[in-house]
């Protein structure tokens, strides 16, 4: 298993840290930090097996959908 890391962004701090929320009730751990552009990035962090990558991006999706924000992809 390794450490992933998901990037999605929000226009508003009350947004991104509600969504930290319900991802840190998924099991992430999640860190919210202001941008330079005035977005606030949910910074969630989990480890996981590659194969779970899909199934982390569509709790990602559903996330941008009912919080109004851009998801920016992952890394390991």
């Amino acid at each position: 298993m390794a450490k992933a890391s998901f990037y999605v962004y929000f226009t508003e701090e009350k947004l991104a840290e509600a969504a930290s929320e319900r991802l840190q009730g998924m099991g992430y751990t999640v860190d919210v930090s202001a941008e330079k552009d005035g977005r606030f990035l949910a910074e969630a962090r989990k480890s996981m097996r590659e194969h779970d990558i899909d199934k982390a991006e569509q709790q990602m999706n559903a996330i941008v959908i009912d919080y109004t924000g851009e998801y920016d992809g992952y890394n390991f």
